[in-house]
């Protein structure tokens, strides 16, 4: 018989409670920014590579949302960069 430790009791009512919380990524802003203008770009340049709407790319700039990780992969991807070099340390 295996009895349910309290961090598995937890991640499973994560799991059954909050379904799209594992697929959230936390993006560094400063990051974003940087590989952006870097590539001298704009939010709406940007945002049309990678097949995404201006306000999303405004809103992760600005840190108010996270991304999911495809779109995370669409905007490395646009950006020229490993979606892991936008990602937020720790």
């Amino acid at each position: 018989m295996h009895i349910m430790t309290e961090s598995e009791d937890s991640l499973a009512l994560q799991s059954r409670t909050l379904p799209n919380v594992a697929q959230l990524v936390r993006v560094d802003p400063d990051r974003l920014v940087y590989a952006r203008e870097s590539l001298a770009m704009t939010q709406q340049e940007l945002a049309d590579a990678a097949g995404v709407g201006r306000i999303t790319v405004s809103n992760i700039e600005r840190g108010l949302t996270q991304p999911r990780m495809p779109t995370l992969k669409k905007l490395a991807k646009a950006l020229r960069v490993k979606p892991v070099e936008l990602l937020a340390n720790g």
